[in-house]
């Protein structure tokens, strides 16, 4: 079973790699550096905090990215510790400093989509647009950690659910 998922992987990332492009190059590494550390997701919520009315939202996105942390990069990485797809070749040039830490779930999607997903419960009443504006932001940074080869279409996807459950978790506990 995880050898055809692992040749699934490989299929989606050898048919996103014809999509390279040196413009669109540029844009995938700006969009993966505004997930990095959930930096985007952090500065959303500081601004919330700023916001009388929305204070505990700006809270609950900083636990919620807080959490995807936790579960991503300090547990769940280092229990399965699958290498990443840029590991494959240590030669292969990357368009980003190689990542050191192991490939499953993708970090950067766990965050993006616990922060994708308070932001969802919070404003779906109040703002669609603004809702779209972060699933779609969430989509992007996760599709770029596939077009920059640093992670396999399961880590991402593996990061969503694990996001979508951080987020969950947060809401309840608030």
């Amino acid at each position: 079973m995880f050898k055809k998922i692992q040749n699934i992987d490989n299929s989606i990332l050898s048919s996103i790699a014809k999509l390279r492009t040196p413009i669109l190059d540029k844009f995938m590494i700006f969009i993966t550096n505004l997930g990095s550390s959930g930096s985007v997701w952090l500065l959303f919520g500081l601004i919330l905090l700023f916001i009388r009315g929305y204070r505990k939202k700006g809270a609950e996105i900083f636990v919620t990215v807080g959490l995807a942390a936790l579960m991503s990069e300090s547990i769940l990485k280092n229990i399965i510790r699958r290498a990443r797809p840029c590991d494959k070749d240590p030669y292969e040039l990357l368009l980003i400093p190689r990542p050191s830490s192991y490939s499953f779930p993708s970090g950067h999607t766990t965050s993006s989509f616990a922060t994708a997903y308070v932001v969802y419960k919070t404003f779906l009443e109040l703002n669609c647009v603004f809702v779209a504006l972060a699933l779609f932001l969430a989509f992007l940074i996760s599709f770029s950690r596939l077009y920059l080869k640093v992670h396999y279409p399961s880590d991402v996807l593996a990061g969503i659910i694990l996001g979508i459950f951080c987020g969950l978790t947060v809401l309840r506990i608030f």
